[in-house]
């Protein structure tokens, strides 16, 4: 799921790729979302609504930024849920820290270091809370995982050399990839 006022082209190279690894996966487009409100909770609903009307079964619900809130709601409220992922999620509105639910399928949240593009990484709170496993992406800014990486991002969120880009987001790229392939064998 892409970050809030993104779209589904800042998530398709995260299709290729696990593709390219055996994943299938499916790429969304937010239709709720404006300039004044995400509707982060439409967009879980959305989510929930398309895995249950393509059929199927057990998901790993991922995203990033304001996508990834979606994903952790969508989560928490979908019994066909495998696993969730969070690309340097960020909880707007305090939607996951108010939450008492908890994840109940295995999870992994990758973050950037503390930016306001990233809302101070306030997703931290929520892992804290209920002591979900994380990992902080050394000299990660909140672009670096958006797939392909877009330039025009980092121009607020802070800028990386093009070989830096590349490092950083080949970090990312094992450690969220390494962890769908275990979690799917753990599901098997």
């Amino acid at each position: 799921a892409h970050g809030f006022l993104r779209s589904l082209k800042t998530m398709r190279g995260w299709a290729e790729f696990w593709l390219a690894h055996d994943i299938a996966t499916v790429v969304v487009s937010f239709c709720n979302s404006n300039i004044l409100n995400g509707h982060h909770e439409r967009n879980a609903a959305d989510l929930l609504a398309l895995r249950k009307h393509l059929g199927l079964g057990e998901v790993i619900y991922a995203g990033f930024s304001a996508g990834g809130l979606a994903a952790y709601l969508a989560a928490l409220e979908d019994d066909g849920a495998g696993g969730y992922l969070g690309l340097d999620s960020v909880d707007s509105g305090g939607l996951a820290r108010r939450s008492d639910a908890v994840l109940r399928v295995p999870s992994l949240f990758l973050s950037a270091g503390s930016s306001a593009c990233n809302a101070g990484n306030n997703m931290a709170e929520t892992i804290t809370k209920h002591g979900y496993p994380s990992s902080h992406i050394e000299g990660a800014t909140h672009c670096h995982f958006e797939l392909p990486y877009s330039p025009r991002c980092s121009w607020v969120c802070g800028r990386s050399t093009p070989e830096e880009t590349e490092s950083i987001q080949a970090v990312i790229k094992t450690q969220a990839t390494s962890w769908i392939l275990s979690s799917r064998r753990l599901s098997e």
